[in-house]
């Protein structure tokens, strides 16, 4: 049976929900609470994480047509169209562009930004590799007791006090007030999809070569 949604108490934490990509990603810092770490080094590293957040949508969006994604999807036989962008966002491209034709080769194609109806996308990497580098971020401005939820793809630091680990709740497909599985973490990752948000978001790109667009298996 699953367990019921309950909230644990959190003394002194500092959160931070920030609208982006679409969806909402959450920040929870506890240093405050276990090491004493002020409210302004915690915001000014949160308002850090969250400016890369931002640089991550101007750069990769499939919505936003003045991004680095959109421009290539224009152009995608040469790369002249960079040199409209600061040669740090194009960086950050090239890098992302690089790493998802290795997945794509890694898996056998089940993993493919480039079958995507559209156009590149490279969201399915782009989301979890973002959180991660924004965790990064705060960790370089001294803070050591965090979560960062992108819409499900989460990193975790410290635990959520000294000795104990961050307790991820993974909700129940088909019962909105439900858990089905907690995951307990102190330095480390997690990501989950499901269509209860998204719809039927989940495809395997083999059936668009053949036409046929179904559910990928998870």
């Amino acid at each position: 049976m699953p367990a019921e949604v309950t909230a644990r108490p959190a003394p002194l934490a500092v959160r931070h929900f920030e609208s982006v990509w679409g969806t909402v990603v959450a920040i929870d810092v506890r240093d405050q609470a276990v090491l004493g770490t002020s409210e302004s080094v915690i915001a000014a590293a949160i308002a850090e994480a969250v400016h890369w957040l931002h640089r991550v949508d101007q750069i990769f969006s499939t919505y936003r047509p003045e991004s680095i994604v959109s421009a290539y999807r224009n152009s995608p036989e040469s790369d002249g169209f960079l040199q409209d962008f600061s040669p740090e966002d194009a960086a950050e491209f090239l890098s992302v562009r690089e790493q998802v034709g290795l997945a794509r080769t890694t898996t056998d194609g089940c993993f493919d930004p480039w079958a995507v109806p559209g156009g590149f996308d490279p969201s399915g990497y782009v989301k979890g590799w973002a959180v991660q580098r924004a965790a990064e971020i705060l960790s370089r401005s001294g803070l050591h007791f965090f979560a960062i939820d992108g819409s499900g793809d989460i990193v975790c630091r410290g635990g959520e006090e000294v000795g104990v680990p961050w307790h991820i709740g993974i909700r129940h497909p088909d019962q909105v007030d439900a858990v089905i599985k907690t995951v307990r973490i102190f330095d480390g990752a997690t990501a989950t999809s499901g269509t209860y948000e998204r719809g039927d978001h989940i495809v395997n790109p083999h059936d668009f070569a053949a036409g046929v667009v179904g559910r990928a298996a998870t």
